[in-house]
């Protein structure tokens, strides 16, 4: 509602310790060893327990019903048991890579990687097999879903997308403003176009033009942070920062140029205590 106030207050530490929202009940939050103990918001109450490095070991919500969670000597989740006693059960090669997740329901679900770390295949519970093909550079070529349909993708010398192909044979194409990586235009398979346009001096997007030919624009401060932007509706929002660029005040302007105006209040270290 209009005039709402959300205030936010924090521990020595710096972490948030209550959330005061104008219109909802507050929330607090306790701390133990720096992580997250307990949550609670009006009557509702989640308690977390912790490992000594800070992984979830048991998560307990409002209603007593209890998530617990297991890990191996690396730190990688290996084991959750659900409040209906359910199980899902994860396992990882020497790689850090995770190669196979069993299901609550049963269903097995298995990831295949090359020599890179790169994902190649996934084949999920029902045996539906996804592909993955990569170019010597590290970028994904295509995908190869279950049935052998594909969406193919190509790039230019740069790294940046040119191209890509959908399941049905349909062609994006994007192009990149002279001397520059930055995309100018996106030329949808059915011939219509989404245009791209940035300033000369810092390269900030300045325009954006549909495929109908509406326009959404962008203006900025000149230390590059957004000062106005006005939709392809037409609506206009502007900003207003600190001198360390931290959100002051948003305003929003209505079709009457009525104003609707959000306030942002910071204690010295930047954090957000009012809004």
């Amino acid at each position: 509602p209009l005039g709402a106030i959300t205030a936010y207050q924090y521990d020595e530490a710096g972490r948030l310790i209550a959330l005061f929202p104008g219109d909802d009940e507050p929330t607090s939050y306790e701390y133990d060893n720096g992580f997250v103990r307990v949550v609670r918001r009006g009557e509702a109450v989640w308690k977390y327990q912790r490992n000594e490095q800070g992984d979830i070991t048991r998560k307990t919500d409002p209603d007593g019903f209890i998530t617990d969670y297991s890990y191996n000597k690396r730190g990688q989740l290996t084991e959750v048991w659900y409040p209906d006693h359910s199980c899902q059960r994860l396992s990882w090669n020497d790689f850090g890579q995770l190669v196979e997740e069993k299901l609550p329901n049963g269903g097995v679900q298995r990831y295949r990687y090359d020599a890179l770390g790169r994902q190649v295949a996934r084949e999920d519970e029902h045996g539906a097999l996804t592909q993955y093909q990569w170019d010597a550079a590290g970028r994904l070529l295509k995908i190869t879903q279950p049935g052998g349909v594909t969406r193919e993708f190509s790039y230019n010398p740069y790294g940046k997308i040119t191209a890509e192909r959908d399941e049905l044979g349909r062609v994006t194409r994007y192009e990149y403003a002279d001397g520059l990586h930055l995309i100018s235009r996106r030329i949808n398979p059915d011939g219509t176009q989404l245009k791209y346009r940035y300033d000369n001096t810092r390269l900030l997007l300045t325009q954006i033009e549909n495929e109908v030919g509406e326009t959404y624009h962008l203006e900025y401060h000149a230390n590059g942070l957004i000062q106005q932007e006005t939709g392809f509706d037409g609506r206009r929002t502007a900003y207003s920062y600190d001198l360390n660029g931290h959100l002051l005040e948003k305003t929003e302007y209505g079709d009457d140029d009525r104003q609707l105006i959000t306030g942002y209040q910071r204690d010295a270290a930047g954090r957000l205590v009012r809004k």
